[in-house]
């Protein structure tokens, strides 16, 4: 390599994409390349989630928007109630400190007069969700270093099914708004390290404010500074860490005035043995059952036919050391999967061209954001649920697409023959997401609807046929049907 490539290399080592001074492959220096496939995405996310904005106020959104007083007129007193509150108003037990989603409840309710009305609620967060596509290729960018890759990754990430408990259902709003802080925050640590004077100050400042929307919105936001920590050690020689050093010391002020506020008043959760059984169990026990889950979770992104808005008891069987209990093995299986993925990532990103920098990344993001909802540390008040994977999945889709990019570089194969495989079979997966997403919002529509799907699905889960036996009895003629329901465990 002559001098000229040299420094072309150090150069491209040395600054972020997508920075000043830098521009990645296939990338342009105006906003009109970025824009032309964003509003393609934004279009095919809008197409998947179109028929949404119909489905009735289901599941949890009938207690959290229409029994909460706070949300009904914008006064200084309701302010006030929802920045010293819980966020369940009327669940006491829950422990649960959201403000800002409870004040974008009131914005909704009261400010723009959508009030019981769904069908707002519904816009609000399907706007949210496509903000948070356009993060997402601003990440993709930026760890990728290319603009086609960056556009698979959001095109499959906000098309995935997975992702409809956290859009369709309005509650699901929390994760919207965590996802939005963390995302937006990671990409203003990233642009403060390399900026000088004002903009750094406007760089930390969006920081601050991206983690107090984050944390102040769902609790799983507090992982932004590991998140942060694990981009800045895989790559350490974009930035030296005195440039890194004020970002922490952006996101400590909004952490430290949440935990402050939440101390006001007793956040303590009684997590009910219905809704996470490994309160129950020993030690390994719920820890393996853990394990389990986290694999049930990249099996469903990578298979997402059968969905369920409820996995509570008996929907995951607990582990319970017998080899010969397939349920078992799967915990074994993942755990086995999970430490292969991350050596095997970790070998490549040390390796001679550090190839494996994106799935490297991408794997330990999926397992940082998963970390607070996967009761591997604490146990928390369900053991599985769709919702939890909202930011996760991003870490997963950005390893599919650092896979797929990595096959079509191969050297074993004709690159001119293997790109267009690779790239018509992301856009075969875009399509089959996207219609299964579509198909998943029919579930949402009502409450009868959602809880004969989660009965289809999860068919020894005891919440969802005690659901739907309550949606049945109010149909006039099928009062047999919600007896036999109701009884469904003794028979």
């Amino acid at each position: 390599m002559g001098e000229t490539g040299k420094r072309r290399r150090l150069r491209e080592e040395s600054h972020p994409a997508g920075t000043r001074g830098y521009a990645p492959r296939g990338t342009t220096r105006t906003w009109r390349g970025h824009r032309l496939g964003l509003l393609a995405v934004g279009a095919l996310v809008l197409v998947a989630n179109s028929n949404s904005f119909s489905s009735a106020l289901v599941f949890d959104n009938a207690s959290v928007i229409g029994a909460d007083p706070r949300i009904r007129q914008a006064t200084p007193e309701n302010a006030a109630f929802i920045l010293t509150g819980r966020y369940w108003y009327v669940n006491t037990t829950a422990g649960l400190y959201r403000p800002f989603t409870t004040f974008s409840y009131l914005l909704n309710y009261a400010v723009l007069g959508n009030g019981p009305r769904p069908a707002g609620y519904h816009i609000v967060n399907l706007a949210l969700h496509e903000v948070n596509v356009a993060l997402v290729y601003a990440l993709g960018v930026l760890v990728l270093g290319e603009t086609a890759p960056a556009l698979a990754l959001a095109a499959i990430w906000g098309l995935h099914p997975l992702l409809t408990e956290s859009v369709t259902n309005i509650v699901g709003r929390a994760d919207l708004l965590a996802a939005l802080g963390v995302l937006a925050g990671l990409l203003c640590h990233v642009r403060g390290a390399s900026a000088q004077g004002r903009r750094r100050m406007a760089w930390m400042a969006g920081l601050a404010a991206a983690q107090a929307v984050g944390v102040f919105s769902k609790e799983s936001a507090a992982v932004l500074p590991g998140i942060m920590l694990l981009y800045d050690v895989t790559w350490r020689e974009r930035a030296g860490w005195r440039q890194r050093a004020p970002g922490y010391a952006a996101v400590a002020l909004p952490l430290a005035a949440f935990f402050w506020l939440r101390s006001g008043f007793d956040t303590r959760m009684l997590i009910d043995f219905s809704e996470n059984p490994l309160v129950s169990a020993s030690l390994w026990t719920a820890r393996f059952t853990a394990v389990e889950v986290v694999g049930n979770y990249r099996w469903l992104f990578l298979w997402p036919a059968h969905l369920s808005a409820d996995y509570s008891y008996n929907g995951v069987p607990l582990f319970g050391w017998r080899a010969s209990n397939w349920e078992e093995a799967k915990a074994l299986f993942a755990l086995a999967a999970a430490l292969g993925a991350a050596l095997l990532a970790v070998l490549a990103a040390i390796g001679p061209r550090r190839t494996g920098k994106p799935p490297l990344f991408s794997l330990v993001l999926f397992f940082v954001a998963l970390l607070p909802a996967s009761n591997l540390i604490v146990l928390i008040g369900s053991i599985m649920a769709e919702r939890f994977l909202y930011l996760p999945s991003v870490g997963l889709a950005g390893a599919v697409v650092a896979v797929a990019c990595a096959l079509a570089r191969l050297r074993f194969f004709d690159r001119s023959a293997t790109r267009p495989v690779v790239w018509a079979a992301l856009g075969v997966l875009c399509v089959v997401y996207a219609a299964r997403t579509y198909a998943r919002n029919f579930d949402w529509r009502d409450d009868f609807s959602l809880w004969t799907s989660a009965v289809s699905v999860c068919p020894g889960s005891a919440r969802p046929h005690y659901n739907l036996a309550r949606e049945l009895e109010r149909i006039p003629g099928r009062l047999p049907e919600a007896i036999a329901e109701i009884t469904w465990g003794t028979r």
